[in-house]
């Protein structure tokens, strides 16, 4: 199969990453994320094209316990005048293990990660609860695994 690559799918083999070279600024809190004494936060652009569901490659990370599972695009909430959504609250998006194979749909209950630029975020497309990461990863040890979303959007690139 043509596609196949060391075992894995094309995907997972090359890694391609979807990162944001231009974040929003939404907002001016989260202290320290962007650099010391900065409050600055930023948002991605909704990428790709308009369709029911956009797929975005990159990075998913655990970074609680308590059931929130975000992702860092404009919600509507800001202190900047970005009050555009692109990926509304508590809409239900699927990411999957691109190694794994496995997927879960899940909802979006949180922002992030901070998409500060030139930031260790760029890569990450999603922060999930550390359930629902060992579930799809089978262990919270590694801390991140390779994944793909599909996010419904709102607005495509406004």
């Amino acid at each position: 199969m043509p596609w196949k690559k060391n075992g894995l799918n094309a995907a997972a083999a090359e890694r391609h990453y979807d990162t944001e070279n231009n974040p929003i600024l939404i907002g001016y809190w989260n202290p320290n994320e962007c650099g010391r004494n900065k409050k600055d936060t930023y948002a991605r652009h909704t990428i790709g094209e308009l369709q029911n569901s956009s797929g975005r490659y990159g990075n998913a990370t655990w970074y609680n316990t308590s059931g929130k599972n975000a992702l860092p695009y404009r919600n509507g909430s800001s202190t900047t005048g970005q009050n555009k959504v692109d990926v509304k609250m508590n809409i239900n998006f699927t990411i999957r293990d691109v190694d794994k194979n496995k997927a879960s749909t899940i909802k979006r209950n949180d922002f992030g990660p901070n998409q500060c630029p030139g930031s260790r975020y760029a890569k990450v497309i999603a922060d999930l609860d550390k359930t629902v990461f060992k579930d799809l990863h089978g262990n919270t040890s590694d801390g991140v695994f390779y994944s793909r979303t599909l996010v419904p959007l709102e607005n495509w690139n406004p």
